[in-house]
């Protein structure tokens, strides 16, 4: 589990895909726009966005203030791996 309050100079990243690790995001405070297998996702607060592995995912953009939580199961270090 990770508590993130993300920084919009960082955004977007990079389109990436997960093969063992599902991931949960859920947004605590503010608003998270993902692309999820080529679909825009705009998260705002008290939702969350469900990523199953070996799906292509990134962020796009996150409001100034923003405060999300991602679970991820099973928690697999380097399970990332960058597709552009």
């Amino acid at each position: 589990i990770e508590y993130l309050k993300p920084d919009p100079s960082d955004y977007p990243g990079k389109l990436h895909i997960h093969e063992k690790m599902d991931e949960a995001v859920i947004v605590l405070k503010g608003r998270f726009t993902v692309e999820m297998d080529g679909e825009k996702l705009e998260i705002n607060q008290g939702e969350y966005v469900y990523k199953t592995a070996n799906s292509l995912g990134r962020a796009l953009a996150v409001e100034p203030g923003t405060e999300i939580l991602i679970v991820k199961a099973p928690s697999v270090e380097g399970d990332a791996r960058i597709i552009e």
